[in-house]
């Protein structure tokens, strides 16, 4: 029976080990890159609905307390102690909207000092074609600085991941304590008072 261990150190495609570096390389950023671009999307698209499901709640809310100040024989809102536990979560759902808005807003730069590179997209918004290219053509005499530049998009990918996980979670978390805080002063106001 044949072992690995007794075979030639070639892979099944017969290239010597260390010859595959380049290749390695370029999975380890295609990967990378796609799986950043997924997370923004899933970051986005959680912020979307969490987006929709506040607008239509805080419609739902301003909708019952007008409803009941405008017309004087409905007054279910005030006889159940609902107008404070209300307010309690259409706050929270104003909060929880304004900061997932905040996630999926494109912030201008993703960093805090000067353009670390011209590569990544928000860059080279100030930049005539010419001198873009001129850029490029710099960057692709060298493989060091195509994955210095490989790098730094996939740096600044990585930020721009955090924040909007960031943002998202303080979303949540608003949410979740407006969800809370109606519960609670709806039972404090009905059955405490």
């Amino acid at each position: 029976m044949l072992n690995a261990a007794d075979l030639p150190m070639e892979d099944s495609i017969g290239k010597k080990k260390g010859e595959g570096k380049g290749a390695a390389r370029q999975t380890l950023y295609r990967i990378t890159v796609r799986n950043q671009l997924r997370s923004i999307s899933i970051a986005d698209q959680k912020a979307s609905i969490l987006i929709g499901i506040n607008t239509i709640l805080i419609s739902i809310i301003i909708t019952i307390l007008s409803v009941e100040s405008t017309l004087p024989g409905l007054r279910f809102i005030s006889e159940l102690d609902l107008n404070i536990p209300l307010l309690v979560f259409l706050l929270a759902c104003f909060g929880s909207g304004y900061i997932a808005v905040l996630a999926v807003r494109p912030a201008k730069k993703p960093w805090k000092n000067a353009a670390p590179d011209k590569i990544f997209f928000k860059n080279y918004d100030e930049m005539e074609l010419d001198e873009f290219k001129a850029y490029i053509n710099g960057i692709l005499e060298s493989g060091q600085k195509i994955y210095d530049s490989l790098n730094t998009d996939m740096y600044l990918f990585g930020r721009t991941i955090i924040r909007k996980y960031n943002y998202l979670r303080v979303a949540y978390t608003i949410f979740m304590f407006g969800l809370v805080g109606l519960v609670l002063t709806f039972f404090i106001f009905r059955f405490l008072f």
